[in-house]
């Protein structure tokens, strides 16, 4: 499948994979943000892979969801109601494509038929191969920046979206993750700067109103 139709076929990929909303819902805001960068880069960059990378990054994640207890409010309504499905459904995620939601996302691109770019994209934006190699390309950058300035909340800022994950990911966590939580969040504020050397906007210029035409088309 070529990108134009991964991008074309946006919701019929979600709804194949059984992507519950509020996750299918991030992947579209960060293809949003992905595409607004690149309509606004002032060197040439391959959009469309960007943005079908960026439009099934997070398929596997549906893998390390959990779908229990309190869990279960951060679904949406509809998707509360389908509690059980998501739960049998999450079981033979994992009977086909593992338990680790990288090497998911990657059989699951496969899978769909994705170009090798795309691939190669999602398999940079992995926080374990980000962490192998700090000085990612520019479209890969671009990829994983848009990755953090979408929360579970929508749009926001590199920094609030940063704090969120450092106060989400580094309780009761050991000191060496918390040494790579203060490289990565260094690294990211490094790559917003260098990144917006080469656009034509500003990161504020990023927003819930700026990617909305994207997520327009979309629905």
């Amino acid at each position: 499948m070529e990108s134009s139709e991964i991008i074309k076929s946006i919701n019929s990929i979600y709804k194949k994979y059984h992507s519950p909303q509020n996750l299918a819902r991030h992947m579209k805001q960060v293809a949003a943000v992905a595409a607004l960068i690149c309509d606004n880069s002032k060197i040439k960059v391959d959009k469309e892979n960007i943005v079908a990378a960026a439009i099934i990054h997070d398929l596997g994640q549906f893998i390390k969801m959990k779908l229990d207890g309190e869990n279960i409010c951060l679904l949406d309504l509809a998707d509360q109601a389908k509690i059980d499905f998501f739960k049998e459904t999450k079981k033979e995620f994992i009977a086909k494509y593992g338990s680790d939601d990288n090497i998911a996302n990657t059989k699951i691109a496969r899978e769909i038929g994705a170009p090798k770019k795309v691939i190669e994209l999602l398999e940079s934006k992995e926080v374990k191969a980000f962490a192998k190699n700090w000085n990612k390309k520019f479209e890969e950058r671009i990829i994983l920046y848009a990755d953090m300035r979408c929360s579970p909340h929508g749009v926001v800022s590199l920094e609030e979206r940063l704090a969120e994950g450092n106060k989400r990911y580094n309780l009761n966590r050991d000191e060496a993750h918390k040494e790579f939580s203060r490289k990565f969040t260094v690294a990211m504020k490094e790559i917003e700067k260098e990144l917006f050397e080469k656009l034509t906007i500003l990161p504020e210029d990023i927003n819930s109103n700026s990617v909305k035409k994207y997520l327009d088309e979309w629905k």
